[in-house]
């Protein structure tokens, strides 16, 4: 059983055992309208940008998000969700993500849960980084939560596997030599 099989099973079984409201029924009988709008915009399935932590898998999250709800970029108090083309993207220019989990809270569709973490974004170190010219600079490390970065002699490793996406890394570097980008 692959990991996608494991998630809708378990995002369909969540869903059977919740009671629907009268507003959420008639969104769901409403929604089939939206349905051939909203597949068209997801056809590759394959995530291209950083979604909030805990997003279900790409294919699944499109079936799930309600384009009209916000909720998960009202909550955000680092201001890093957007909503872009109906759907909720992680902006990591300016801020980092703490994983709060007040977007999880707040998704009322299960699309943003706290059934699994990560982006879908991950560090990359540029040869601007301060580690190579002083072995000094250990920011980035410091502030990881996940231990994904590690101290090389002239450098910083990134564990692809331990890095969340959240940017914290970036946000702390003094050179600015963390970039985050989509994992491939």
């Amino acid at each position: 059983m692959t990991h996608s099989e494991k998630d809708e099973r378990y995002y369909r079984a969540v869903l059977e055992h919740k009671s629907v409201s009268r507003r959420g029924l008639f969104r769901g009988l409403f929604s089939g309208v939206n349905a051939t709008t909203k597949q068209a915009k997801t056809q590759d399935q394959i995530r291209s940008v950083p979604r909030p932590p805990g997003s279900a898998e790409e294919s699944i999250f499109a079936r799930l998000c309600s384009e009209d709800c916000n909720q998960c970029e009202q909550v955000c108090p680092q201001q890093v969700i957007s909503m872009v083309g109906g759907f909720p993207e992680l902006s990591l220019d300016y801020n980092s993500c703490s994983e709060c989990g007040e977007c999880a809270r707040a998704c009322p569709t299960l699309a943003i849960s706290a059934h699994s973490i990560g982006t879908g974004a991950i560090a990359s170190i540029s040869s601007n980084c301060l580690r190579r010219m002083s072995p000094s600079c250990e920011e980035c490390v410091q502030v990881c939560s996940h231990d994904a970065l590690s101290l090389l002699n002239k450098g910083v490793e990134v564990n692809s596997d331990s890095c969340s996406g959240c940017g914290q890394c970036r946000e702390a570097c003094p050179a600015m030599a963390i970039d985050m980008v989509m994992k491939g």
